[in-house]
Order: C-alpha cells, then sequence, then structure tokens
C-alpha cells in the first residue's frame, strides 16, 4: 500500500478521501501529513540517486537566505576537492541568479509543491540532514539541527556553518559588467520595500519627503519598485542580476532592510543606506516563532533586548561592508539625517 501512496493521483485521492471522510480537524491534519511525506520521501530518494556525483542544495526562497550560500559556494568547492554543486529551485529568478555563479554546476527548477514542502513540512523530532554528495540538503536555518548546539553570532555565520566551512571566510560574487552606457552617477536610487520587515512604518510621504529632499540637493531620484508610484518620480525594476550592477552606477542606494540589502552589501555597492525598522519582528512568521527559532539557532544576549540582538543578527556589518544603518525613530528626525549624511558624502 506504502508503494501505490508515492504515485501523485492515488496519494492526492487519498487526500482528499481523508477530507471529505474525517471529521476531527487535528486528525485530518496529520495523516494528510503523513500522506504527504510519503511522497515527498520518494521524490528526495529518487532525485538523489539521479545526481549521485553532486552536492545537491535546495535553495531557500528568502532573498538573504538563498544569496548567502551562493557567495560561499566558491569556497566550498575550494575545501571539498572542487567538488560539483547541483542547486534546486523553484523559478527562473532564482535560477537567473544562480546561474550568474560559476561555482554552481547544475541548476534544476522542481515543482512548487515539493519545493515548498521541503521546507514547510513538519519533521519529526530526530530529523536530521546530511551534509554528503548524492544527498539533497535543504539550505534552511530552520531545518539545520546542528545550530542547537552551535549557535551562531549572525547570518553569515550561520549558513558559513552550515556548508562546514571555516567562520570567517571569504565571499565570492560574480564579476559584472556595465548594463548600459547611460551615465547614472548623479541618481539616487530608493529601494522601499520589504517582504521580511513591515515597511509600511515608513510611509509614502517619507520615501516622497525624501526624495524631495535628494532631488532638491540636484539629484535624480528613482524608485525600485513595480507596486505604487511615488508622485513625479520614476521608478525601474530589473531582475536581481541587473539590479546590482544599476545599483553600483547609482551615487547613493537607500532601502529598507531586506533581502535586497543583503544582495547590494555582498557585491559591495558603495554610498549604501539601509533603514531599520522599530519592530524587529518579521512579519512572514508569528512573534512566538521567531523568538523560538532565534533563540534556538543564535546567540541571544541577556543583556539586551530582542530589537537589539535583532540588529546585531541582521547588521550588514556581517559582510565587512560599509553601508551606513539608521534605526528608524521619528520620520522628520530620520529623514534629516540621512540628508545631512548624504551632504557629507558628496
Amino acid at each position: 500500500m506504502k508503494n501505490l501512496l508515492k504515485y501523485k493521483f492515488i496519494n492526492k485521492l487519498c487526500i482528499r478521501v481523508v477530507n471529505i471522510t474525517i471529521p476531527a480537524k487535528d486528525v485530518r491534519k496529520k495523516i494528510r501529513q503523513q500522506l504527504q511525506c510519503i511522497r515527498l520521501e520518494d521524490f528526495k530518494k529518487n532525485f538523489s540517486a539521479k545526481y549521485p556525483d553532486y552536492y545537491q542544495f535546495v535553495m531557500f526562497q528568502p532573498w538573504g537566505d538563498f544569496y548567502i550560500p551562493c557567495a560561499l559556494f566558491s569556497e566550498f568547492k575550494k575545501q571539498n576537492n572542487n567538488a560539483k554543486i547541483l542547486a534546486v529551485c523553484v523559478n527562473n529568478m532564482q535560477e537567473n541568479v544562480l546561474k550568474s555563479f560559476d561555482s554552481v554546476d547544475k541548476i534544476i527548477k522542481i515543482p512548487k509543491e515539493y519545493y515548498y514542502s521541503l521546507f514547510s513540512i513538519i519533521l519529526p523530532t530526530n530529523f536530521k540532514q546530511e551534509l554528503k554528495k548524492g544527498k539533497l540538503y535543504c539550505l534552511s536555518h530552520w531545518l539545520y539541527k546542528e545550530a542547537e548546539q552551535c549557535k551562531s553570532m549572525n547570518f553569515l555565520e550561520l549558513y558559513t556553518k552550515m556548508l562546514e566551512l571555516n567562520y570567517p571566510t571569504k565571499l565570492n560574487v560574480p564579476s559584472r559588467t556595465n548594463i548600459t552606457n547611460i551615465n547614472y552617477s548623479n541618481t539616487v536610487l530608493i529601494y522601499p520595500e520589504s517582504k521580511s520587515f513591515d515597511c509600511a512604518e515608513l510611509t509614502k510621504n517619507f520615501w516622497l519627503e525624501l526624495a524631495d529632499n535628494i532631488d532638491y540637493l540636484g539629484f535624480n531620484v528613482l524608485f525600485n519598485t513595480k507596486k505604487q508610484k511615488f508622485g513625479k518620480y520614476k521608478t525601474i525594476f530589473l531582475p536581481i542580476d541587473k539590479s546590482i550592477e544599476f545599483a553600483k552606477q547609482c551615487k547613493f542606494v537607500i532601502g529598507m532592510r531586506s533581502g535586497f540589502s543583503d544582495i547590494l552589501e555582498i557585491n559591495k555597492v558603495k554610498n549604501h543606506i539601509v533603514i531599520y525598522p522599530k519592530s524587529m519582528y518579521f512579519k512572514t512568521i508569528t512573534k512566538e516563532q521567531q523568538i523560538k527559532e532565534f533563540s534556538r539557532a543564535f546567540i541571544m544576549e541577556e543583556n539586551k533586548t530582542f530589537e537589539e540582538n535583532m540588529y546585531r543578527l541582521t547588521s550588514l556589518k556581517m559582510f565587512n561592508g560599509n553601508a551606513q544603518e539608521f534605526i528608524y525613530n521619528r520620520e522628520n528626525q530620520l529623514n534629516e539625517e540621512i540628508i545631512n549624511y548624504i551632504k557629507e558624502n558628496l
């Protein structure tokens, strides 16, 4: 019977029957998860067997968590006898970013149902991944059980340990060429959105006032967004690889702390100004989940608040870059501080 449940049609049919016939919600949920796990384990087994000579990494979706391992893969290859790396992703944008890294030897996109299940299923308490050739390895701190015994001071240290590298280690990024002959040296790029933090803390009026003040200084202002308009200012939204090169050409780059901030800092974008929110709780998970997970995987200093610890864990200083970091307080004061910083660095 278990072999039959590996087949998609039969597995889904059984789940449908469970939904119809079992009245208790908790029981239905538990049985559905068990059925899904059977299919997932069969997928993992078959996938791994196809590529026995590769280290197989399933890339975690948040852009910071996605990009940091990419920048570490070159050192991973060096420390593992030039091992071949296979990267598993779920969409075209992820695939394009992976293609820019020479250290990635093979890229495979998998169906969404498998990809999200690899990160979202309820795992048994004795679950442990194995970092070895021919085994799927999910690059997510949620699945890195060793973190409990070897806690980290920041995200870069965590992913370095996950790849069994010595910390600190070298980050490697793709070499790039200019995407255009147009001169953007008088342009200030603003990215006002974040998927992790509550970007609504900084209102549209805040960004418009900041843009007006920058415009008054004689700069061209561009907003990096595809979701909304910002008055008279033009918007732009490029693929990640082109966004990096575009940002490198700008005079200043200003934004809300996000995975895009990690990517720009790893690529050593100059005059990078990053704003941290008042609330350091992620909007993608509950406060309880975040406190539990971060206490498990990271060193949380007892004499500091949760926000202070979160700032240390996520600060772009972990990349040894030069980003200027501001923590949000009052909008007017923050706006003035950023403008003063720009004036001082002209």
